[in-house]
């Protein structure tokens, strides 16, 4: 589990069904909150807390990251995939 101030990453088996809204224990700091599903996937899912701000997440520059987040995450995709062809053949 990977903490942040509005919510956390949980890495869970994809066979594992889970609500939109749960609690979720956090034994790091002896406290349960309650969560929101954010995002999924993979075996990952972002949950966002429930009592965190809006404000923050909202902003266009947090859209903006979160876009240009997702681009590297592609171009990293893309060049991996082509130094595996490379490598192998």
């Amino acid at each position: 589990m990977v903490l942040s101030d509005t919510g956390a990453k949980l890495t869970v088996s994809a066979a594992v069904a889970l609500p939109d809204y749960f609690d979720l224990l956090i034994p790091q700091k002896s406290v349960t909150r309650r969560v929101r599903i954010a995002w999924r996937r993979g075996e990952e899912i972002g949950v966002r807390f429930k009592d965190a701000p809006r404000s923050e997440s909202g902003s266009p520059e947090a859209s903006a990251l979160k876009r240009r987040i997702r681009e590297l995450e592609a171009r990293v995709a893309r060049l991996q995939s082509r130094i595996l062809q490379i490598t192998e053949g």
